[in-house]
């Protein structure tokens, strides 16, 4: 199953063994990018943005740790990060990434489309 983060993120959960949990990890593959203070977030029916968690830097060729859902009612999810060590600009990923429960979803992202965003509750997760 492919993820598209302009076609070049993968989630290979599909291919991973059911576990009594829901976790992911985020794998930097770009070339250029180091995701400073990676965060993931996922919208309510509100259109509030809500922390999932804190992932710290995720430099280029890394894996972040492995982050446990406590909430499996969660099933798709945005990535935000700077593209500073010491900015205040917040960029999001264009793409959802979708959840798959029971699973440890590993989410490789080679290239992407990201936007700006400011750090209001409703845009940035909190």
């Amino acid at each position: 199953m492919a993820t598209s983060l302009t076609a070049a993120c993968t989630d290979s959960s599909t291919n991973e063994q059911t576990q009594d949990y829901t976790s992911f990890v985020i794998k930097n593959n770009t070339e250029h990018y180091v995701f400073y203070n990676l965060t993931s977030g996922y919208y309510d029916k509100n259109d509030t943005c809500h922390l999932i968690g804190k992932h710290g830097d995720v430099g280029i060729g890394e894996t972040s740790q492995e982050f446990k859902l406590d909430d499996n009612q969660i099933d798709t999810m945005f990535l935000f990060f700077n593209i500073g060590k010491n900015t205040r600009s917040i960029f999001r990923i264009e793409t959802p990434l979708v959840i798959q429960p029971n699973n440890n979803n590993i989410f490789t992202i080679t290239n992407f489309n990201h936007y700006g965003v400011d750090s209001s509750w409703f845009i940035y997760p909190h």
